[in-house]
């Protein structure tokens, strides 16, 4: 949830939080209960600029996951996919989550000073489509950037005795990821949250755009989030600040983001700008989402 007036939000997590915190189709069963979940595998490839290797993937839907204990979304429109990234000598543990109905899928993992992202779609044959890899870096004191790559589908070998990552820190609640849909001010947007990125569904025309949770404080109802995500005008990495107010029985939450203009845009050159701002959008402006 990010919309230059644009929510930042689940996007930022719920913005990271999508804390992304991005807007999917909304899943709804129409009225036959919640759609079966898809049992896939799907994998592939793309060149890390960055790291300078050739990095890979493979995630696997929950229900190709038999045996594997993984926390589901809260919400039983949005299903639980899990994986790994393998970047050289190094694995990263990828969890995410897909909608059934439309195909759409985001999956995330972090080590302190890195965020990938993969985030596309599955076919209902099980097949890879549209798919691309966002990796944010930290190059010191909260000095981010933002890469993206194209992705080609295709299988993957495992290697063996890896360095396996998985941060702990800075990550998205379990119950705030899954599928939300927008209501209020965000109605006919959605968004895919994972555990430290998000992908928002626009209903302005079916744009799309995937955030990484870069810091993520808070407990209970209430989580302060920042985003990271590329600018396509300027090319350059910006940052969003949000604040995600659950409902007390997480199925609602609203979103503020600070702004920097007179027209509430809530982009941030850097991450201190971003971090120090304290101007909240009037409760007026605020996004919701719901499950």
């Amino acid at each position: 949830m990010k919309k230059t007036i644009k929510m930042v939000g689940i996007t930022a997590l719920v913005a990271v939080i999508g804390f992304t915190m991005a807007a999917c189709s909304s899943p709804s069963g129409g009225g036959g209960g919640d759609p079966a979940s898809r049992a896939f595998t799907i994998s592939g490839s793309f060149s890390n600029s960055k790291t300078g290797n050739n990095s890979n993937f493979q995630l696997k839907s929950d229900a190709a996951n038999s045996g594997l204990s993984m926390l589901r979304a809260v919400s039983s429109s949005s299903y639980a996919i899990s994986g790994r990234l393998q970047d050289d000598q190094v694995i990263f543990l990828l969890k995410g989550t897909y909608d059934p109905i439309t195909g759409g899928f985001i999956a995330s993992a972090a080590a302190t000073n890195f965020r990938y992202t993969i985030d596309g779609n599955v076919t209902t044959a099980g097949a890879l489509q549209n798919a691309t890899a966002t990796l944010a870096v930290n190059n010191g004191s909260n000095i981010w950037d933002t890469f993206i790559f194209g992705v080609t589908p295709g299988t993957v070998d495992d290697i063996g005795n890896p360095t396996v990552i998985a941060d702990t820190s800075n990550l998205i609640p379990d119950f705030a990821q899954g599928w939300w849909k927008g209501t209020g001010n965000s109605a006919g947007d959605s968004c895919l949250v994972s555990s430290t990125s998000f992908k928002n569904y626009w209903g302005d025309g079916g744009s799309t755009d995937t955030s990484n949770v870069v810091t993520v404080s808070g407990s209970g109802t209430e989580y302060i989030v920042i985003i990271a995500y590329k600018d396509y005008l300027t090319n350059s990495t910006v940052f969003e600040k949000s604040r995600f107010v659950f409902s007390s029985d997480f199925s609602k939450v609203t979103y503020y983001w600070t702004y920097n203009d007179n027209y509430f845009d809530g982009s941030f050159s850097d991450f201190a700008s971003a971090n120090s701002s304290s101007n909240w959008i009037p409760a007026s402006y605020a996004g919701s989402y719901t499950r």
